[in-house]
């Protein structure tokens, strides 16, 4: 399975790590081994038929908000077969997010 994993970074999420600019918290937390794109590329590639967006984050924080045609993949509850029954594509460019990046890095690299 090809697939291509991007992690979405949304600069506005930061009001929970005031202390910390959300580069301190990135570089302290994740890897960096799966490419960062900006909310602006997203915005322009978002159309596109063959575009998957996962949204790694809990069911409640989905519920309460996200991107338009996102799947819930969740975090703590992560099931790889029930995610890779719903992709369709098999070489689709997958981009996943959360609120700051760490928990999207973290399933990026299991995908």
């Amino acid at each position: 399975m090809k697939i291509l994993c991007y992690i979405v970074l949304f600069f506005g999420a930061t009001t929970s790590v005031a202390q910390q600019t959300i580069e301190e918290v990135l570089l302290k937390y994740n890897k960096q081994s799966i490419p960062y794109i900006y909310s602006e590329m997203l915005v322009e590639i978002q159309n596109d038929p063959t575009l998957v967006l996962l949204d790694t984050r809990e069911k409640k924080e989905y519920q309460v908000s996200h991107i338009k045609g996102a799947l819930h993949a969740g975090y703590k509850n992560f099931n790889l077969q029930k995610v890779s029954k719903t992709i369709k594509n098999k070489d689709a460019q997958i981009i996943v997010y959360c609120s700051l990046g760490v928990r999207s890095e973290d399933i990026a690299e299991i995908l």
